[in-house]
């Protein structure tokens, strides 16, 4: 407006100076006047017309402007409509993926409580028909005699009072955690807990342990499934007994879960007593090439004796060696301590070394270059966040 106001000065100067000096150049005095208010007209008419140029182009790009923000705005709102449905269907796709998840699951846990029913009928029972005394608050479970505590190991089964705890598994010397390893834990009625010392042996003796092994799987997969987001890759190790792999129900049930599940076969390692690969039959070893194939890796554990076959583990389908330190250390093989690990890894395996429980002892492990470790020095099994 001030740029306007300025210009209409100046032309209306120039007029007036026009009117003004013409006189003394011999023009007459009211043909000065008429030359005058001309050229201020004329000036007045070409300022009228760049204005409005000026403004039509000014009209003209600020409507270019709104096109194209109105364009982008289509563009985002199609966008967001687009990720809308996406999100719908996703929600609706998983909503259906873990019913049928679930759906899958609770048929595989009334199988395992129709058989303890059936044994139950067969009169698989512990010494003494009545049930089992409840522990008071301030009772240590160590008190219990062995009736007392298969009863509450087949009470557990019964009211789901099995928790799954976890224990790292970390990289050395760096301490990260790469794996874990899952345990079971069972409490009795007053919230006592039982250990696998004192229930194992007696589980087997009653034909719970393959129970046992099945729940513990089913409570791993589901901590698996909840890790998915945050530690996507993360591998979880779980023990799974020679019985459990005798039991041909358990297997069907389990193959036909994870052919829904197969992303999660990659993430469980299972973990197979040294004993039982010895005491290994055809067609456990069938088995075991099935669970393979269908992308499980396993590990061998509860190691006694150094003298290990490492090409015949790798080509059943093992990928890992658990070895207690104290075993490790204070026995003697075929293979210089020295050795061992290079012998482990030429075969495509790698060695755990379990029960490190200080300092000195992982001291004198880094001399050996093992990789991995596992024990109360780097964490204590904790219960995990599903329980």
């Amino acid at each position: 407006m001030v740029v306007h106001l300025l210009v209409a000065i100046l032309y209306i100067a120039a007029a007036g100076a026009a009117a003004l000096l013409l006189p003394r150049a011999g023009v007459a005095a009211d043909m000065a006047i008429v030359a005058g208010l001309g050229l201020g007209l004329i000036a007045a008419l070409c300022h009228v017309a760049l204005s409005v140029m000026l403004r039509h182009d000014m009209m003209a790009e600020r409507i270019e402007d709104l096109e194209a923000a109105q364009e982008e705005m289509r563009k985002t709102l199609d966008s967001h409509e687009s990720e809308l449905a996406q999100f719908h269907w996703q929600v609706e796709n998983d909503t259906s993926r873990r019913s049928d998840e679930l759906v899958a699951e609770m048929r595989v846990l009334h199988g395992l409580l129709a058989r303890l029913q059936e044994q139950r009928g067969e009169g698989r029972q512990p010494g003494g028909t009545g049930p089992a005394r409840a522990a008071r608050p301030d009772e240590s479970a160590e008190d219990l005699d062995d009736d007392e505590v298969t009863s509450i190991v087949r009470n557990a089964l019964e009211t789901n009072r099995i928790d799954l705890y976890l224990q790292p598994i970390v990289a050395l010397p760096s301490r990260k955690t790469l794996y874990y390893e899952a345990y079971s834990r069972i409490r009795n009625e007053a919230g006592t807990i039982v250990y696998p010392r004192q229930y194992l042996h007696l589980a087997e003796r009653e034909g719970l342990i393959s129970n046992l092994d099945n729940l513990l799987m089913f409570r791993c997969v589901q901590v698996v499934r909840q890790s998915e987001k945050r530690h996507p890759d993360r591998q979880f190790f779980v023990n799974i007994s020679s019985a459990t792999l005798s039991d041909e129900s358990f297997i069907t049930q389990f193959m036909e879960f994870m052919e829904n599940n197969a992303a999660l076969a990659g993430r469980i390692i299972l973990e197979i007593a040294q004993s039982d690969i010895k005491g290994m039959d055809r067609v456990i070893e069938s088995r075991l090439a099935a669970l393979s194939g269908a992308g499980f890796s396993f590990s061998m554990d509860h190691v006694t004796d150094l003298d290990i076959d490492f090409h015949g583990l790798h080509l059943k389908g093992f990928r890992f060696i658990k070895i207690g330190a104290p075993t490790f250390f204070g026995q003697e093989g075929p293979l210089h301590r020295a050795d061992f690990n290079e012998a482990v890894k030429r075969n495509g395996l790698r060695l755990i070394l379990e029960k490190i429980e200080d300092d000195a002892t992982l001291v004198e492990l880094l001399d050996h270059d093992v990789e991995l470790g596992q024990g109360y020095l780097f964490g204590a099994p904790r219960r995990s966040a599903l329980d």
